[in-house]
């Protein structure tokens, strides 16, 4: 039942501890722990003609083709969006933070929900074209190519310092508490935490020449160049150093996606590359037979779900963070009502109830490693 589920996927999102994919009918297939999103089966019957998915940290909201938004997952980190329900119609798109959702309409107007949700004033959104979103703040690119930040300025949610060279943005990323544009000459400007990657160094920023896409992991930022080499900055256990022994294995790189501490580089070839935290580097080696004709990843804090031109989903990397789907992705989202109903089924839920209890310990961990990157000098 599992593998069925998994068939024709198009599109994943993932929360702190969760997945969610879209196939190719628009149902939406979520799998990892309930208390992260990985039970949508309150919203079951209204996850039809999905058109995309987007996740907080501990929540999920599917964007529909009609336009119309349907969220779930825990409350008060954007689960809960009854109280702009009414404003969820013509949405065009949507971003998040770890804590809230903002969503963009048609009409360029910006609607957000969550928790830890600054206000932000209508006028100053004008034509926005899309929103990235750091822990605690958000970046909004107008139609213009112009930067308007929001949110709590220790987590790059102010950025007038370097305001001026924030022209003809095409794309920002956001790490955990800073930020980083491209420009359309091909530049990037940085912006926050210097510990996050807010300052780029001088040597690095002499290589960021004709750079073609960004990604961040928790603590550190990487740019694919024209010629389809990677360059990282940042905290080198988060992924801002890339090690010597992989350097040459990181050529005609067509796009990078990351975790909380890992980059993974997708070449045209279809073929992945990994680096980062050591402890987790290897995790890859485990499905790297399977890991062909890839042409999406997303990842949690710490696991990967891959995507193939085939429709099919490879995932790997912590099991309480989402990373095997073959023993998760089935009754997440359609649970029994009564184990004893259903007696395979109710067999399987129970066991899901205990790998909740174990994925507890690991979700504090996770947070605690956080708060201790944020102490860090």
């Amino acid at each position: 039942m599992q593998e069925e589920r998994l068939q024709d996927v198009q599109q994943i999102a993932a929360s702190f501890g969760a997945f969610c994919g879209v196939t190719g009918d628009g149902a939406a297939v979520a799998w990892g722990d309930p208390d992260f999103g990985g039970d949508s089966h309150a919203v079951r019957h209204q996850l039809k003609d999905v058109k995309e998915v987007f996740a907080t940290g501990f929540a999920f909201a599917a964007l529909k083709v009609d336009g119309t938004v349907v969220t779930w997952g825990e409350n008060y980190p954007g689960g809960d969006s009854r109280a702009v329900q009414s404003q969820l119609r013509d949405v065009r798109t949507i971003a998040a933070s770890s804590y809230a959702f903002a969503a963009i309409k048609t009409n360029g107007e910006v609607i957000t929900w969550g928790s830890k949700n600054p206000p932000v004033e209508a006028e100053e959104l004008p034509a926005v074209q899309h929103i990235v979103a750091s822990h605690e703040a958000f970046c909004a690119v107008t139609t213009g190519g112009r930067c308007v930040t929001w949110g709590d300025r220790k987590f790059g949610g102010d950025s007038h310092a370097v305001e001026e060279r924030l022209q003809g943005v095409q794309q920002v990323v956001a790490s955990f508490r800073a930020f980083a544009a491209l420009t359309g000459a091909g530049a990037v400007v940085c912006w926050g935490d210097d510990r996050f990657g807010g300052m780029l160094p001088k040597e690095v920023e002499a290589k960021l020449v004709k750079v073609q896409q960004l990604s961040a992991s928790h603590a550190a930022f990487c740019a694919v160049l024209a010629t389809g080499e990677v360059v990282a900055w940042g905290q080198p256990e988060f992924g801002g150093q890339v090690p010597e022994h992989l350097q040459n294995r990181l050529t005609d790189v067509n796009f990078v996606g990351s975790s909380k501490s890992l980059f993974c580089a997708v070449q045209h070839s279809g073929h992945v590359v990994v680096w980062g935290d050591p402890s987790r580097q290897g995790e890859v080696e485990e499905v790297e037979e399977e890991l062909h004709d890839v042409c999406s990843v997303c990842a949690s804090s710490h696991a990967f779900a891959a995507l193939r031109r085939d429709g099919r989903v490879i995932t790997w990397g912590d099991p309480g963070f989402g990373g095997d789907s073959s023993t998760m992705a089935a009754v997440v989202c359609v649970p029994p009502k009564h184990a004893s109903d259903r007696p395979e089924e109710g067999k399987v839920a129970l066991q899901l109830q205990d790998v909740g209890k174990r994925l507890k310990p690991r979700i504090k961990r996770s947070l605690s490693e956080t708060r201790m990157t944020e102490k860090a000098p």
